[in-house]
């Protein structure tokens, strides 16, 4: 999968530390995309199976009483219907400062049954802005800016 290869290249030299909440963890792979830290990682996702240690529907406003110094969302904002809401709770748990890594395919199969919403790069800027993030970059993960199999974004709080 070219897209998550992207993905991979553009965090290989992240260097989290301190609270990282990974919302949308899946089977966690974000410990595997970045250097070896010591942060304290918080793993939400919405399906009981994958061993997250909260299980939350993120398109609801939650409250978990963390906040974090990093947040990653690595494919999960094409998945959900309320995608203001699920920015708007990472924002309410990052710190001042904080940085969130967001990706989202772009040209790419449709790859659940519930792979709903894509956004341009333009798109993405103009949602994270609205949610009161500061863009930093939005980078293409195969292919250029217009014509991207996906995005990743780094957003400060």
């Amino acid at each position: 999968m070219p897209h998550r290869e992207g993905i991979r290249e553009y965090l290989k030299d992240v260097q989290v530390h301190g609270v990282v909440i990974d919302w949308g963890c899946g089977t966690k792979p974000i410990g595997n995309y970045l250097l070896p830290n010591t942060a304290k990682f918080v793993n939400i996702d919405k399906l009981d199976h994958v061993g997250a240690d909260l299980v939350l529907d993120m398109s609801n406003r939650i409250e978990i009483g963390i906040t974090a110094d990093f947040a990653f969302c690595l494919e999960v904002l094409e998945h959900v219907w309320n995608q203001k809401t699920l920015l708007m709770n990472i924002h309410r748990h990052l710190k001042d400062g904080g940085v969130l890594y967001l990706s989202q395919p772009f040209f790419y199969e449709v790859h659940k049954e519930d792979d709903r919403i894509r956004y341009t790069h333009h798109g993405l800027r103009q949602l994270l802005e609205e949610c009161h993030y500061k863009v930093e970059d939005i980078y293409p993960t195969v292919g250029d800016l217009d014509h991207a199999e996906g995005y990743i974004v780094r957003a400060r709080k």
